[in-house]
């Protein structure tokens, strides 16, 4: 009888320490990061008021879209890339495409510079330190050398 309640004492705490590890690691999990939540960041960082605050998701919203449509070009020029390396003609296509290509990346980094200077253009003098730590976050944020890639999925 005494080996018995060894045995359910320890099979009990077993089941606690199990649940308690799994909530543990449920509840300090990471969160994803987000557009919300680096908006949010930005807000506190920068000390907006509430109209800054509505001109630079004005802003982010703009520059977001405009960075999205210049992708979608680049995604196609890309398939057309490649789809013309079973053309005669490919020499000429593959040229005028990355030259294509190389108008959109000088797009994308106008368009990047013009959403600088647009929140900067509503910032007071006080929130300037504030928009150098936005800008070093999003440029981290799109251009982090060792982003974290999952690795691929094992074959059964």
């Amino acid at each position: 009888m005494n080996k018995l309640k060894i045995y359910q004492w320890a099979t009990w705490s077993m089941l606690l320490l199990n649940i308690s590890m799994l909530c543990f690691f449920m509840l300090t999990k990471q969160k994803h990061p987000n557009h919300k939540n680096f908006n949010n960041a930005v807000k506190q960082e920068m000390d907006l008021n509430e109209e800054q605050e509505k001109l630079f998701l004005v802003s982010a919203a703009k520059h977001s879209e405009q960075l999205a449509i210049i992708s979608d070009k680049q995604q196609a020029l890309w398939q057309s890339y490649f789809k013309t390396l079973s053309s005669s003609d490919t020499l000429i296509q593959n040229d005028s495409i990355i030259s294509e290509l190389q108008n959109l990346e000088t797009q994308k980094i106008v368009v990047t510079t013009k959403h600088f200077k647009e929140i900067k253009s509503f910032l007071i003098p006080a929130q300037y330190k504030g928009f150098s730590v936005f800008q070093q976050r999003l440029l981290e944020r799109n251009f982090k050398k060792d982003k974290n890639i999952p690795p691929p999925p094992k074959d059964f």
